[in-house]
């Protein structure tokens, strides 16, 4: 199976890059890390980063960006701080399923086993898609008592320690170290970065999909391929 993996993909131009990445790559699902676009209510300091065309989407317009996705192929988002929650919340897949991900729920898709932690990280909780460490904290110890394995997990906001040069949540650092996925994706800090953990976890900051980056998982061939704009690197993993 192939997995097309973005994050970030922020105005009318970055679903443009989703369509052609789907004729290019021909991948048989699509796996988000969130920041489509938040076009119901932009924050004052962000509309500078936004055209004028994608914020005068109403809330059906909008939906309607996902369909030369949904048409082709399954995905599962998550959402960060730039998402209509509201609207992610009302895409499904052909079977019905939500293409949503909750937090800290094990989806199987395929042959992997999914698991999603969506949102920011504050102290503090002002909008929507805050979390708070200890929330995650709580969400965590409830999933192990289900003693499900899990390979692939994906988060909008970064891993601490890992390729991410500081930018990184400490509570998603204890998590990854102690899961020990195969696999961990995550985009919100716009740039494109790999590192193996020393628990063998690999994870990806995704970069962002706007300008073009982008990774591939194959789960058959067991390769991952990560696609920094202009530059792509190759590393062969073992089975998940």
């Amino acid at each position: 199976m192939k997995l097309l993996i973005i994050s970030d993909t922020h105005d009318l131009l970055g679903f443009q890059v989703v369509y052609r990445l789907l004729k290019v790559e021909h991948p048989d699902g699509v796996l988000s890390c969130g920041d489509w676009g938040n076009y119901a209510e932009p924050r004052q300091h962000v509309l500078k980063y936004y055209t004028k065309e994608f914020l005068a989407l109403d809330s059906s317009m909008f939906r309607a960006l996902f369909n030369p996705i949904l048409s082709k192929v399954y995905m599962y988002t998550l959402y960060g701080n730039h998402d209509s929650i509201s609207d992610l919340a009302q895409l499904h897949n052909r079977d019905g399923s939500p293409c949503l991900l909750p937090s800290m729920v094990t989806v199987k898709f395929g042959e992997i086993a999914l698991v999603g932690i969506n949102g920011n990280f504050a102290h503090r909780p002002r909008f929507g898609w805050h979390v708070t460490a200890e929330e995650l904290r709580q969400k965590y110890a409830e999933w192990q008592k289900k003693h499900e394995t899990v390979d692939v997990v994906l988060s909008h906001e970064a891993v601490a320690g890992y390729a991410d040069s500081g930018k990184g949540q400490a509570v998603l650092k204890e998590v990854c170290d102690d899961l020990k996925p195969k696999y961990w994706f995550n985009g919100h800090i716009h740039r494109a970065a790999a590192a193996t953990t020393p628990t063998g976890t690999t994870v990806t900051n995704i970069g962002i999909t706007l300008h073009g980056d982008y990774t591939m998982l194959d789960t058959t061939s067991k390769t991952l391929t990560t696609h920094k704009r202009s530059q792509e690197t190759t590393n062969d993993h073992s089975p998940i």
